[in-house]
């Protein structure tokens, strides 16, 4: 009220309202007075639930095979599950043919007429004459 006496009277200020104001403003700011404001005490605020996004898992892409001919192609029809698809076309080195599947390995020696698959679990199986036999295990 110091302040309002200072300038001759409250000159038409309401002291109720400066006061109230001034002790605000030196709570606030100057960390004086503050045991005579009210404070409200503010609402508990509901804590935000994390969004929780689901990426689709892409789908894989379709491997692009590649036909047997051939040997390939008849020990393929044979067993067309322990052979597997062609991932390459046949390549021939000298007088052997091969052609990498996705489960092994297909290799025809053009001397004799065999055909082997080495798998990739290491079995190794024989296709000769129409028949198919396993001729190594690991």
């Amino acid at each position: 009220m110091f302040g309002l006496r200072a300038l001759n009277g409250n000159g038409g200020v309401n002291g109720a309202t400066w006061k109230n104001n001034a002790v605000s403003y030196s709570c606030k700011h100057l960390n004086l007075l503050c045991n005579q404001v009210a404070t409200a005490t503010p609402a508990p605020t509901a804590t935000p639930k994390p969004r929780v996004i689901v990426k689709p898992k892409p789908k894989p892409k379709p491997i692009k095979t590649y036909p047997f001919i051939g040997a390939f192609k008849d020990f393929h029809k044979l067993a067309p599950t322990l052979v597997g698809q062609g991932l390459e076309l046949e390549s021939t080195n000298s007088r052997v043919a091969s052609q990498h599947t996705t489960t092994g390995v297909l290799l025809f020696d053009r001397k004799d007429g065999h055909t082997f698959l080495v798998r990739n679990d290491h079995t190794i199986w024989l296709y000769y004459g129409g028949v198919i036999q396993e001729v190594r295990t690991f």
